[in-house]
């Protein structure tokens, strides 16, 4: 195999990841990356590691752009009613902190017996 890495994933990457110093950072890493496992661990397995990075990294990037284009159209809605997000947001914050102490309860215990204390 070559020591460069699969062109058809970095031509995804190319497609997919915005142009800029993001892309050139992106490609940069991998590349080195790729030539240190290359020569650690063999050129099957610096391939297939590349090639699960740039799926990765493919996916992170495209969803972001579907995403954005879902908060465009969100912010022009949510500009409508500025007090119902409040709420929504304030409901969310509840329930994580609900799921977080349910997640810990020997740490909710203390901190409820701690504020107990205090008051």
């Amino acid at each position: 195999m070559s020591p460069r890495p699969p062109l058809l994933a970095r031509a995804l990457l190319m497609l997919l990841v915005p142009a800029g110093a993001t892309r050139n950072g992106l490609l940069g890493d991998l590349h080195e990356m790729f030539a240190e496992r290359r020569l650690c661990d063999g050129s099957l397995s610096a391939a297939l590691w590349y090639w699960g990075q740039a799926f990765q990294a493919a996916f992170r990037y495209a969803s972001e752009r579907l995403l954005g284009r879902f908060r465009q159209i969100d912010v022009r809605r949510s500009s409508r009613s500025r007090n119902a997000g409040i709420m929504e947001t304030l409901i969310q914050d509840l329930r994580f902190a609900s799921r977080t102490l349910l997640k810990s309860p020997v740490f909710t215990v203390v901190s409820a017996l701690t504020i107990a204390l205090g008051i």
